[in-house]
């Protein structure tokens, strides 16, 4: 993704924060060597206490500013309806790049590469506030990735192994009750959520309580991915598998690439070998 950027003539980035890092140095750089750079950021995160993510999101847009870039704060309370933004997407000249994080520096993210034209399009217009309907495969608001993600644990069948990893999770969801019913038929899918979000939901703790006791194995970690893999396929993106809120600016993948598959169940592999059971102190 970083040679594809460093290459490229336009870079668009979209991102639900920005925080320093590889990722605003390179959109610097560009912006330095005459490159149009184009950034979309969330203006107001959401549960930002003290609004520490805000200003960081604020300060990179100034920063990019600064050297020439078309930096913007998305906010959907000042646009007409506008849905917040909560994609992070990268599109370097004609290539489009998909992260289920916010390009941290470590390596607890997934960042595909699509090269899909109709999904690289629907990207473009998601960043303008423009929504389309979603495809078999690809999904730009979070209601329509996460139903993508609810049909892909339902097509799961006898012994396939199920697993689920969700930066925050919650009860009103599609997602939530495809992992139920494996439960209740006794697949015991396996789900990871991310141990700083749990701490501060009260009612994320007992949505998690109920598929505990339906048979759904939870473990506590420090990641923070979003994706869902069930026999050779996966579903993969950037949105939680939250009901709040309902409208967003997201991304959701359905894909039986083996690479994708193959790293996604290393990756929850590895974490749930280290992560702590539901209700356990660590």
């Amino acid at each position: 993704m970083l040679d594809a950027m460093r290459r490229a003539r336009r870079v668009t980035v979209s991102a639900y924060v920005l925080a320093p890092g590889r990722m605003l140095n390179e959109l610097l750089t560009a912006a330095r060597s005459g490159a149009l750079v184009e950034v979309r950021v969330e203006a107001r995160p959401f549960a930002d206490r003290g609004g520490t993510l805000a200003r960081l999101n604020a300060d990179a847009v100034a920063r990019l500013r600064a050297f020439g870039a078309d930096a913007r704060l998305v906010d959907a309370d000042d646009a007409a309806g506008e849905p917040p933004l909560h994609m992070k997407a990268v599109i370097a000249d004609g290539e489009l790049f998909l992260d289920d994080r916010n390009f941290t520096d470590d390596d607890r993210q997934t960042i595909v590469r699509d090269d899909r034209p109709r999904d690289l399009s629907a990207v473009r217009a998601a960043l303008v506030g423009r929504s389309g309907e979603p495809s078999a495969t690809f999904a730009t608001d979070k209601s329509d990735a996460l139903a993508q993600e609810a049909r892909r644990l339902r097509a799961a069948r006898g012994r396939d192994r199920v697993m689920v990893e969700s930066e925050s999770f919650g009860a009103a969801t599609t997602v939530f009750a495809a992992l139920d019913e494996l439960g209740k038929r006794g697949m015991h899918p396996q789900l990871l959520v991310a141990a700083r979000e749990l701490a501060s939901n009260p009612r994320e703790a007992r949505a998690l309580g109920d598929l505990a006791k339906d048979g759904v194995e939870i473990r506590v970690t420090n990641a923070a991915e979003k994706f869902a893999v069930a026999a050779h396929h996966a579903w993969l993106g950037s949105a939680n598998a939250t009901s709040w809120p309902a409208r967003e600016r997201d991304w959701g993948l359905s894909t039986g690439a083996r690479a994708v598959v193959a790293h996604l169940r290393a990756a929850f592999a590895s974490r749930w070998a280290d992560a702590t059971p539901l209700g356990q102190s660590e």
